[in-house]
C-alpha cells in the first residue's frame, strides 16, 4: 500500500527522531498534510534578524554593529555574502518589502539619531543602495509599511525614539514626508498591516509597549485610532486569519493570562467575536495557515510546543491537530499562506509546509482509475508523484536509501535526482516537492521531463492519456 494511502488511515503521525536536515515531523489531518523540516542552525540575535525566502532558498539579514549582514543557507551552514550600510552612522532597524510591485524586495532601514531612512534594492546578486530619504530627527525604532491611503501605493509609518509618528509615501527612488504627529504617540511594540474591513486599503494593528491593542487608519493624510482595547494580561501573539470560515479576516491575539481573543468587524464596528481561556500554557507566538478549505491556527507556547489548532464551531472550542516540541519560538516568518518559518530559542530554523492531498483519476482505455499515491496541492499548483503514472506510461520509479537518490527509468534513459534536505526546491529550473521518500512534480514539469502526452481536466480532476 502506498505511503499517502497509509497516512489517510491515521489521524495523526508524529516521528520522534529524525536526523538533522531531514523531516522531523510529519502529520496528516484528514486531507491536509503538515511537513516539518529542520534547517541549519542560525547563530544570530533573533531581535535584529529577519529571515527571507528568496528563489526557493533561505536567507537571513541581521544588524550587527550598525551594519546589515546578509547570509544565505549553503548546505549545512550559513555563509555571509555581504555586509552593507552607511559608513558614518549605525542602522537600528529594518523591514523587507516589495515597494514598487516588481516582485523584487527592497530593504527599508532606519538609523540612529538623526534618524535617516535608507532604501536598498536587490540587483546583480547583491543589495545596492537605492536612496536615502527624509530624516525624522531622532533614532528610528519602528518602520511599518502598507497601502494605507491608496491601493497599490506603498507608504511608511515611522516612529522615532521621541515617540513621534511620521507618514511617508514612496515615489520613484525617493520618500516624501506627508505627515508628522503633532504630539508624541505611545511607543509601538508590534504591528501587523492588513485590510481587515475590505475597503481596499490597509489598517494597522498595533500592540503598545505600555499595554493595549489598537487599530489605526490613515484619514486625511493623518493617523487616527479607530479602536482600542486593554485586555487582561500582556499581549504576546498577534496574527490575522479567517478562523470561522466566514470569508472574513479576523484579528487573533493571545495574552499572558492564557487567553485567546478574536477581533472582527461587523456592521462597521470592531468587536470581539470570541474569547477562549481553556489553554494549559501561555501562547506567545501566532500565525495562520490557510489551505483551500482548511484554516489552521499555529500557536507556539512558553512550554516550547508548537501546535496546530482548528476551531470547532459546533462545540465552540479549539481542537488540537498537531503538536511538536520545537523549543520556544522567537520569530515566525510566513512567506505565503501555506508555509511558515520558525526560529527557536535554541537557534534552530524550522520550516512548516502544508499540502492538501488531492485524489486524481486517470482515464485509461475508456475506464477511470484512482491514481496512487495521491497528488498534492501547493502554491496554486498540482504536484503529481511520477510513481502514480508509472504503470500507465511504462516507466519505473525507484528510491535508493543508501544514496538518497530517486531514479526514473524509461526505455530511452534513466533520470537520477538527489533527494534534497528541503521539501520545496528547484532542480535545473524544475520545481519539485520531496515528502519523505516520495517525489512530486508540477503537471507541466512531469509532462516535459518524461515526454508524456496527457491532458488535465481541473473541473472533474481527471487525467486523460493520448
Amino acid at each position: 500500500m502506498c505511503y499517502l494511502n497509509r497516512l489517510r488511515q491515521v489521524f495523526f503521525i508524529f516521528l520522534l527522531h529524525i536526523p538533522l536536515l531531514s523531516v522531523n515531523a510529519f502529520a496528516a489531518n484528514e486531507d491536509l498534510i503538515f511537513d516539518f523540516k529542520i534547517h541549519s542552525p542560525l547563530e544570530l540575535a533573533p531581535y535584529n534578524t529577519q529571515l527571507l525566502l528568496k528563489d526557493g532558498k533561505l536567507n537571513a539579514l541581521s544588524i550587527i554593529k550598525g551594519k546589515i549582514l546578509y547570509f544565505k543557507e549553503s548546505g549545512t551552514k550559513w555563509t555571509e555574502l555581504q555586509r552593507f550600510g552607511p559608513h558614518d552612522i549605525n542602522l537600528t532597524t529594518f523591514e523587507i518589502k516589495d515597494l514598487n510591485g516588481d516582485n523584487v524586495p527592497e530593504i527599508i532601514a532606519g538609523t540612529e539619531d538623526p534618524g535617516l531612512i535608507y532604501l536598498y534594492t536587490w540587483k546583480d546578486d547583491q543589495w545596492n543602495i537605492l536612496s536615502y530619504g527624509k530624516h525624522v530627527w531622532s533614532t528610528i525604532n519602528k518602520i511599518i509599511i502598507g497601502s494605507f491611503s491608496k491601493v497599490g501605493v506603498q507608504e511608511l509609518l515611522v516612529q522615532n525614539d521621541e515617540g513621534y509618528l511620521f507618514l511617508l509615501k514612496s515615489s520613484l527612488n525617493s520618500l516624501d514626508l506627508v505627515w508628522k504627529s503633532p504630539g508624541t504617540w505611545r511607543p509601538i511594540n508590534e504591528a501587523i498591516v492588513v485590510d481587515i474591513d475590505n475597503d481596499l486599503v490597509d489598517e494597522i494593528l498595533v500592540v503598545y509597549k505600555s499595554g493595549g491593542i489598537a487599530v489605526l487608519k490613515i484619514e486625511n493624510n493623518a493617523v487616527v485610532s479607530v479602536w482600542e482595547n486593554y485586555p487582561w494580561g500582556k499581549i504576546l501573539g498577534l496574527t490575522v486569519g479567517d478562523w470561522d470560515n466566514d470569508q472574513q479576516l479576523e484579528v487573533i491575539f493571545s495574552t499572558s493570562q492564557k487567553i485567546l481573543y478574536v477581533l472582527g468587524k461587523n456592521e462597521n464596528q470592531f468587536q470581539f467575536e470570541g474569547q477562549f481561556s481553556d489553554f494549559s500554557c501561555i501562547i506567545e507566538k501566532l500565525t495562520f495557515i490557510t489551505k483551500e478549505n482548511h484554516k489552521v491556527l499555529i500557536a507556539a507556547n512558553t512550554a516550547g510546543e508548537l501546535k496546530a489548532l482548528q476551531f470547532d464551531s459546533k462545540n465552540r472550542k479549539w481542537v488540537e491537530k498537531l503538536s511538536n516540541n520545537t523549543g520556544r519560538i522567537r520569530q515566525i516568518i510566513q512567506p505565503h499562506q501555506e508555509q511558515a518559518l520558525f526560529w527557536s530559542s535554541n537557534r534552530k530554523v524550522i520550516e512548516l509546509n502544508s499540502y492538501q492531498s488531492i485524489p486524481l483519476r486517470i482515464i485509461f482505455q475508456n475506464e477511470q482509475y484512482l491514481l496512487e499515491p495521491n497528488s498534492l496541492s501547493f502554491g496554486n499548483q498540482i504536484y503529481i508523484p511520477p510513481r502514480a503514472l508509472a504503470n500507465y506510461f511504462g516507466f519505473e520509479v525507484f528510491f535508493n536509501e543508501t544514496t538518497q537518490t530517486f531514479s526514473i527509468v524509461t526505455n530511452e534513459r534513466t533520470i537520477k535526482i538527489a533527494k534534497n534536505e528541503l521539501n520545496y526546491v528547484s532542480i535545473d529550473g524544475l520545481s519539485k516537492i520531496v515528502l519523505n521518500d516520495e517525489i512530486y512534480f508540477p503537471l507541466h514539469t512531469i509532462r516535459s521531463l518524461l515526454s508524456l502526452n496527457f491532458a488535465y481536466n481541473s473541473e472533474n480532476m481527471t487525467i486523460s492519456l493520448f
